[in-house]
């Protein structure tokens, strides 16, 4: 019994670190999550749209900067990727320190906008700057062989 509430309890801890980014997540299981994250935060304002590979999920309530999250789907229709964008830069920042905070992904930086997540989790994370006026923070699922993800590591800023 004690095997078996264990079991659980890792199962829903790792469902839960991955909620954060929706990697993983089926298209049905990212839209009710983020209808939950906009009821949550008494958000009304948010239109969702759908095409073949991508979810569009555009805010624009007067409680916040307007913003917009795509997520990307594989063929087999499972989340490998998550965009945030605004016009507003600092707010595209807060969502990376937030991310960054999350240290269980064990982020290491490459560049001035490119950081990874250990191996295990196999996450890259770009900050797009400014450009005409928008900001963005994507977050993908990559596919990386050891030796490719650490030569990777060898490349990043000392």
């Amino acid at each position: 019994m004690k095997y078996l509430l264990a079991t659980l309890l890792l199962l829903i801890f790792c469902n839960a670190l991955q909620a954060q980014f929706y990697i993983g997540f089926s298209r049905q299981k990212v839209k009710h999550e983020t209808d939950s994250y906009m009821r949550s935060n008494h958000y009304k304002n948010y239109t969702v749209t759908d095409s073949a590979y991508i979810t569009d999920v555009v805010l624009h309530d007067t409680l916040v900067q307007p913003v917009t999250f795509r997520y990307e789907f594989t063929p087999k229709g499972k989340c490998f990727g998550k965009v945030v964008s605004a016009n507003c830069y600092e707010c595209i920042e807060k969502s990376l320190l937030f991310a960054l905070d999350q240290h269980k992904y064990e982020w290491v930086k490459l560049n001035d906008s490119t950081w990874i997540s250990s191996l295990k989790h196999s996450l890259q994370m770009t900050l797009n700057k400014e450009v005409d006026g928008v900001s963005s923070l994507e977050i993908r699922q990559m596919i990386w062989s050891k030796s490719v993800y650490f030569d990777l590591l060898s490349t990043r800023l000392q």
